[in-house]
């Protein structure tokens, strides 16, 4: 039950989903006119994405053995670690922008740190990353986060 488990809360951090959901994200973003936030979402996701390729690429960590999925790229970083940070968090960082309640503020960002947590945690529990590659894609996500996070603000502030 536990294996079924993370291998759903895995997949909230895979490529393929988080591209997914972001294009939902980019949909509501023009609605609400905010288009310095898409261009964050969109440097942001495509810089993680090309970082987590080149430092896999370059450094060539093999995976723990056992693992109880198959993954075929490298270890070194993990890709859905860095996925998670830099997109729930931005969608963290948009929640904290929003006019909402402190009551869903709260909830939502509690929620959607549990989730970045979760999807780390649950790379390690399935045997394909070492405690390393989590908190190296941490690392990274932040970064890019943060990167984005000072674009938009930048290009925020050029009005």
């Amino acid at each position: 039950m536990l294996n079924k488990f993370f291998i759903l809360i895995s997949y909230f951090g895979a490529g393929d989903v988080v591209l997914f959901i972001a294009a939902i994200v980019t949909i509501f973003l023009i609605i609400k006119r905010r288009k310095g936030h898409i261009f964050m979402l969109w440097i942001m996701l495509v810089g993680s994405i090309l970082s987590v390729y080149i430092l896999k690429s370059t450094i060539q960590r093999p995976r723990p053995l056992g693992g109880i999925v198959e993954e075929t790229l490298f270890s070194f970083p993990s890709a859905h670690a860095v996925l998670s940070a830099a997109f729930y968090g931005f969608i963290i960082y948009l929640i904290f922008q929003s006019g909402k309640n402190r009551t869903f503020k709260f909830f939502g960002s509690s929620c959607l740190f549990i989730l970045i947590i979760l999807i780390g945690f649950s790379r390690l529990y399935l045997g394909v990353h070492y405690l390393s590659d989590v908190m190296a894609g941490y690392l990274l996500g932040g970064l890019w986060l943060w990167a984005g996070i000072k674009l938009a603000k930048l290009k925020n502030s050029n009005k």
